[in-house]
């Protein structure tokens, strides 16, 4: 069965790592990315992504066949002295096309 179009991406990643006490402390500051204990890192990004439209495994409904499920598979490498260079990641989840087919 043909799945939906295969996306590759690339891009630049930053990252707001915080320790747990601070979140506890500060909540808004560490959410706004501006507690003082915040490390920034910034790199770089790739994966792809992959779309399955509903309606090409038999899905009936007007609104099933406006859903894709989506699967996507990412790393991102960030130099650093301190932390993991190296981070992936799985992401799974639905796209609703909106608006006139």
């Amino acid at each position: 069965m043909p799945v939906g179009p295969v996306v590759l991406r690339a891009g630049l990643a930053h990252h707001h790592e915080t320790p747990a006490p601070a979140v506890t402390d500060a909540p808004m500051p560490a959410i706004a990315g501006t507690h003082p204990s915040i490390l920034h890192r910034s790199g770089f990004e790739a994966g792809a992504e992959y779309l399955l439209p509903l309606a090409k495994v038999g899905a009936t409904s007007p609104f099933l066949k406006r859903v894709d499920l989506l699967g996507a598979a990412s790393a991102d490498w960030i130099p650093a002295d301190v932390g993991a260079p190296v981070t992936v990641w799985l992401e799974a989840g639905l796209r609703v096309r909106l608006g006139r087919e």
